[in-house]
């Protein structure tokens, strides 16, 4: 008797328990919603941040693959021009045309052809900087000077786009290539933008290079990038 007692207690224990639980879910049935929407949207969240991960890994796997075959088909053709002409600097290609918003790869070759130094190398330094912007029509855009405060290329800065390749060492009659890219900044107007090269001895800051006269430069030039924004 007594254990049928226990038992009759225990089941309205249960019974009062279960009834509770179910006003509960019934009271909080809109927050559990909504935490269970949550649970399900920081998962999609995550499976989508996931395949964009590796999407990105696999396209800049193969713009990398891509751009190291651009830039030896660059090297082949300035060594190819440079034995030609004999140049000691070849930029390659001098002349781009590109779209607001991307990025043109260019190549300065330099031939070593110093007579009195030691050793079997030297090094050299580039100096890319921005000079000057034209319209179609030949009227001046802006220049190095006033690129900051001309409205036509404040907005622009092109002497932010430049990404360059700084010193390297060249072996005695060898020629070996400087990468420089151009990547635009900010909405550039349709115009052409001029960037001087320029080519020195020894493994010198870009600024430093930059500053050095004409005269002191490795072929006594300095040279031109035309990047064509459309």
């Amino acid at each position: 008797m007594a254990n049928i007692t226990v038992l009759s207690k225990t089941k309205k224990s249960y019974s009062k328990s279960f009834s509770r639980t179910l006003k509960f879910l019934k009271r909080n049935k809109r927050g559990i919603e909504l935490t269970i929407n949550f649970i399900v949207m920081l998962i999609l969240g995550i499976a989508m941040l996931s395949g964009a991960i590796i999407l990105t890994t696999k396209l800049f796997g193969k713009a990398k693959k891509y751009q190291e075959q651009v830039d030896s088909n660059t090297q082949a053709e300035i060594k190819k021009l440079i034995t030609s002409s004999n140049d000691q600097v070849i930029i390659y290609p001098a002349r781009k045309t590109m779209a607001r918003k991307d990025s043109a790869a260019f190549g300065v070759g330099v031939q070593n052809t110093l007579k009195n130094t030691l050793g079997k190398s030297d090094d050299f330094t580039i100096s890319v900087t921005f000079a000057k912007a034209y319209t179609s029509d030949k009227l001046q855009l802006c220049y190095s000077g006033d690129e900051t405060t001309n409205p036509g290329c404040s907005k622009s800065a092109p002497s932010t786009w430049i990404r360059v390749g700084n010193s390297q060492k060249i072996n005695k009659n060898e020629v070996k290539s400087f990468p420089v890219t151009v990547s635009t900044q900010g909405n550039p107007k349709s115009a052409v933008y001029v960037f001087d090269v320029r080519v020195c001895v020894g493994q010198i800051s870009s600024d430093d290079c930059y500053n050095q006269p004409n005269d002191d430069l490795y072929d006594q030039t300095v040279h031109k990038i035309y990047v064509n924004i459309e």
